[in-house]
């Protein structure tokens, strides 16, 4: 971080813009070993794609080594070329401090935080003071993560008294609910950045100035080096190019939608598995790493793979031929 935390506030307002892309731990084919030249290569790739910054989120089947090895390889690969946010998503409490510590010490630029599953608010006061507790004990930025899988929906109101602390910059907003955005915006908008990842929500908030779409997955699923949609619609969004941007919506982005709901919707909405290995395998055929997954995360069907290949074929973003050769590379060829 090159900034203080009186300071903190007016980075954020200056550098969170444009699409803050997630990325993916990588294993290797062999001993499915946390891979670092495939993290290397990820980072590469995105930066390649000129994101407005790379969201490390790699809790999942990692252990507390190899999540500290992830982060400081993929800080260390972006360092200096884009953005580096760090999700802080704990399994206890114990962690919780530690893991933002670490972060920091690596030379993280932002944090991005959900509490533990451990974590149970009883009521609003026990949120606030959690975070404001991890506010204080790091000098980092922080992004709030809102979300229910917290076991809460943070308040809108909640959102805005946080938001009084020097270091609470931004949020990622992932309520599923455009109202409780809109209100976030309203308490809110002048003393955070306030981050919506769906590109589906993207052009409600235009006006009310979002400026930065948080750990969104469409900047590296919606578009590749050769063909930049998921950016070509963001700019015209952020020039109020309204014509331009409703023919890149119509054309290009909402096939990807369909194509993107009718393959996550139902985990999002009713299963309890994280779909990495669909994630991967999609973002794989795009020029990522791709690959392996571990236990106990499910291995994707022969199935999920064509009708994933199929679909992106049909919407133009990759040829057949760039599929094949994508499928080569992961070591992924559909039966």
């Amino acid at each position: 971080m090159e900034y203080t935390r009186k300071d903190a506030k007016a980075w954020a307002r200056e550098n969170l813009k444009g699409m803050v892309s997630g990325c993916n731990q990588v294993f290797t084919h062999d001993k499915l070993e946390l891979d670092e030249t495939g993290l290397r290569h990820d980072v590469n790739h995105l930066v390649g794609l000129e994101v407005g910054g790379i969201y490390f989120a790699g809790h999942v089947t990692l252990t507390p080594a190899e999540w500290r090895q992830f982060i400081k390889v993929g800080v260390e690969a972006a360092a200096g070329r884009t953005v580096t946010v760090v999700d802080i998503h704990p399994d206890s409490m114990s962690e919780f401090i530690p893991q933002a510590e670490y972060a920091q010490s690596v030379g993280a630029d932002l944090l991005n935080v959900i509490t533990p599953p451990s974590f149970r608010a009883s009521r609003e006061q026990d949120i606030f003071d959690i975070y404001k507790r991890l506010a204080q004990a790091v000098d980092i930025g922080i992004s709030l993560y809102i979300n229910p899988k917290a076991g809460y929906t943070m308040s809108p109101q909640m959102i805005a008294d946080l938001a009084e602390l020097d270091t609470i910059v931004a949020t990622k907003n992932s309520a599923y609910d455009n109202l409780h955005t809109l209100e976030t915006f309203r308490l809110a908008g002048d003393k955070l950045i306030i981050g919506v990842p769906g590109a589906q929500d993207w052009a409600i908030f235009v006006e009310h100035g979002m400026q930065m779409s948080m750990g969104t997955p469409h900047a590296r699923m919606f578009q590749t080096h050769e063909n930049r949609w998921a950016q070509e619609y963001w700019d015209a969004l952020m020039e109020h190019d309204w014509q331009q941007a409703w023919q890149i919506h119509q054309e290009r982005i909402k096939p990807l939608l369909d194509l993107f709901w009718r393959t996550f919707g139902p985990y999002f909405h009713q299963a309890q598995v994280y779909p990495l290995g669909h994630y991967k395998y999609w973002e794989g055929l795009l020029g990522m790493n791709g690959g392996p997954m571990r236990q106990p995360m499910p291995s994707l069907r022969s199935q999920d793979k064509h009708s994933i290949r199929n679909s992106l074929i049909r919407t133009g973003l990759i040829t057949a031929e760039q599929a094949e050769e994508a499928e080569r590379r992961m070591e992924l060829v559909p039966a």
